[in-house]
């Protein structure tokens, strides 16, 4: 009799000892393909961020040539698109103030980059800038 119990306990073992080891491969593979995910987003994020920098030095170009630019509109700049939203005046009568909009990546899921930035009308130059909310 003692001998099938003993058959039965490594029986026991080996399905435990096999749950265990489903269970963590099944949580790393998960793991992978969350971290897959996330340093996409993270690349497309920076490349967002790059094609909205790259809008607002087209409007400094544009203002300093015609510090009266008021154009809104959708540019296309390497590849990507960008939005400029707004080109108001300032309380500062020399200086413009822009917010531009750049997405990359599938409707739905894109990453965005919102930013904002005055021009010093005369000399073209960028006296502030920042990250708004979408």
């Amino acid at each position: 009799m003692q001998s099938q119990q003993h058959g039965f306990i490594a029986l026991i073992s080996v399905l435990i000892i096999s749950s265990v080891l489903l269970a963590s491969t099944l949580a790393l593979a998960q793991f992978g393909i969350a971290s897959r995910f996330f340093v996409l987003n993270l690349e497309q994020k920076a490349g967002s961020q790059k094609l909205a920098e790259a809008c607002l030095e087209l409007m400094r170009v544009k203002v300093y040539n015609n510090p009266s630019y008021t154009t809104v509109g959708t540019y296309d700049i390497g590849g990507g698109k960008c939005t400029v939203e707004s080109i108001d005046a300032t309380s500062d009568p020399n200086k413009s103030k822009v917010k531009v909009r750049a997405a990359i990546g599938p409707t739905g899921s894109e990453a965005v980059t919102n930013l904002e930035a005055d021009i010093v009308k005369a000399s073209g130059d960028v006296s502030r800038v920042e990250e708004r909310g979408s």
